[in-house]
């Protein structure tokens, strides 16, 4: 089940099957990410390539999936960020926002704080 955040943005669990074809959108994996501390320049390479991918979504009218192994930390993570940095959200709204369409949303603290200090 993909929890969508706005028109564009939704998060979701590797296990569900479904193609980016079934699902009419990008899907971006971010299991190359670890719950927990990450080194900086694959974790900001991360963020600029899911930005990216968020941009032409919205350029082109698509949808952008985040999925990550279980769909609850580093999906919601990068979700987060994005809304930050490209939707002028504060930081606190964003996690708000995101744990109010997926109430399972639990954010590992180390990559909480690692994405947190981005945000400064």
């Amino acid at each position: 089940m993909v929890f969508w955040i706005n028109r564009i943005l939704g998060i979701k669990a590797v296990d569900e099957g479904l193609t980016e074809e079934e699902y009419g959108s990008i899907i971006l994996d971010l299991r190359n990410l670890v719950d927990g501390k990450n080194e900086i320049t694959p974790l900001v390479n991360t963020i600029k390539n899911a930005i990216a991918f968020y941009t032409i979504c919205r350029e082109r009218n698509l949808r952008l999936i985040l999925q990550c192994q279980a769909g609850i930390s580093r999906a919601p993570a990068i979700a987060a960020t994005i809304l930050g940095l490209q939707c002028d959200y504060e930081w606190d709204e964003a996690l708000e926002l995101i744990k109010k369409k997926c109430p399972r949303v639990n954010i590992n603290q180390d990559l909480l704080e690692q994405l947190r200090s981005i945000f400064r």
